[in-house]
C-alpha cells in the first residue's frame, strides 16, 4: 500500500511540473485578466467615438464662426 502512495505522489509532481498543465490552470485566468484588461482600457478613453470618426459637428461650428 505505501508503494502505490508513493507511485501516486511521484505521478503527481511530474504531471504538475508539466507545461500543459500549468496552462490548463492558469490559462482561463490569464485570458479573463486580458480581456477585462482590454475592456476597461476600450471603455475608459473619452476620445474614440464607435466607428473612431469623433464628434466632428464642434469643428464645423468653429470654423462657420471663423468665417
Amino acid at each position: 500500500m505505501k508503494q502505490m502512495f508513493v507511485v501516486m505522489k511521484e505521478t503527481y509532481i511530474r504531471q504538475v511540473k508539466s507545461w500543459s498543465f500549468l496552462f490548463m490552470v492558469f490559462g482561463p485566468f490569464l485570458f479573463l485578466g486580458l480581456s477585462i484588461g482590454i475592456g476597461y482600457l476600450t471603455g475608459s478613453s473619452t476620445d474614440a467615438k464607435p466607428g473612431g470618426l469623433g464628434d466632428r459637428s464642434s469643428s464645423c461650428q468653429r470654423k462657420s464662426q471663423r468665417n
